[in-house]
Formats: structure tokens, C-alpha cells, sequence
């Protein structure tokens, strides 16, 4: 009788384990929304020349993509343009939960500044949320930040919220 409530209470385990039991709410928002987690991003001038880098955290919400945790400390030509306070937001295609088309927006104004830098990013996600490319079109217009485009790749460095 023993081993046979002890199999029943395995048994049980292994049933609402399989169901989804235990689960926490930050697996299922991964699962849901692949594009959520750690990125990294690197700028480059149409020659192929890195401009710069940084990292950052996304949320995804079905096709809204918001960015935040931004740290701009490899940005080399580019440590002017974006500070604290840069607002990232984005789209992606519809349909595309999976990969697809994507638009990101990233904007700063300095404290004290009316003038704000922008940079515009097209491009596409790969399949599985794994890393994404395109071009970029960045309007500087505070000083030291100057107004150039090229291309951009990112990629996921982890699918947990930091």
C-alpha cells in the first residue's frame, strides 16, 4: 500500500508538471513573446565600419516592441547622440510572432535641450527571435551628435529580463 501511494503522488507530480503546473508567469511571457529579453546591437557605416555598440532590454507585447536598461558605453563616434532618458519603441509585422519584418524607433533629447537625435531602424528578426538586421537612419541634431545611416545587427543574448 506504501509504494502505491507513492506512485500515485509521483504520478500526480509528473501529470501537473506536464500541464503546465509550476510554471511562473516569466516563462510563459517568454514563450509568448520570443523577442523579450538581454539584446545587443552593432552600428555600422555603409563602408562596414562599426560606429558602435549597445546593449538593452526588450519587451515585446504580441507586435509592440519597447526598449529599456540601455547601455551606451560602447557607442564610440556615436556617445553624443543617446543618453539617459533615450526612449526606444517599435513594430513588428503583422503575423510575425516568429520572425519577420520589424520598425524600431530610438529617440533623445539632452535635459535642457529643445533639439532631439533620432534614429530610425528597419529591418527583419530571424526565425526563433535569435537576431535581427537592417539599416539605420540616425537625425542628429544636438551638438556632437552628426546625422548618418548604414546598417544594424542585433542579437539576443538571453531571453530573461535583467
Amino acid at each position: 500500500m506504501k509504494y502505491l501511494s507513492m506512485l500515485l503522488a509521483v504520478s500526480i507530480i509528473a501529470v501537473a508538471t506536464a500541464c503546465g503546473g509550476g510554471g511562473t508567469s516569466s516563462q510563459t511571457s517568454t514563450s509568448a513573446n520570443p523577442a523579450t529579453g538581454a539584446w545587443s546591437e552593432t552600428l555600422a557605416s555603409p563602408a562596414g565600419q562599426q560606429l558602435g555598440s549597445f546593449t538593452f532590454n526588450m519587451a515585446q507585447n504580441s507586435t509592440a516592441l519597447s526598449g529599456s536598461n540601455m547601455n551606451f558605453s560602447n557607442m564610440g563616434n556615436l556617445a553624443q547622440c543617446f543618453g539617459s532618458g533615450t526612449v526606444m519603441n517599435g513594430q513588428m509585422g503583422p503575423g510575425m510572432m516568429n520572425g519577420g519584418s520589424m520598425n524600431m524607433t530610438m529617440s533623445w533629447t539632452p535635459q535642457g535641450s529643445s533639439s532631439t537625435n533620432t534614429m530610425t531602424m528597419q529591418g527583419n528578426m530571424a526565425m526563433g527571435m535569435g537576431s535581427g538586421s537592417g539599416t539605420f537612419a540616425m537625425v542628429g541634431q544636438t551638438s556632437g551628435c552628426s546625422s548618418q545611416s548604414g546598417t544594424f545587427s542585433m542579437t539576443h543574448t538571453s531571453s530573461s529580463m535583467m
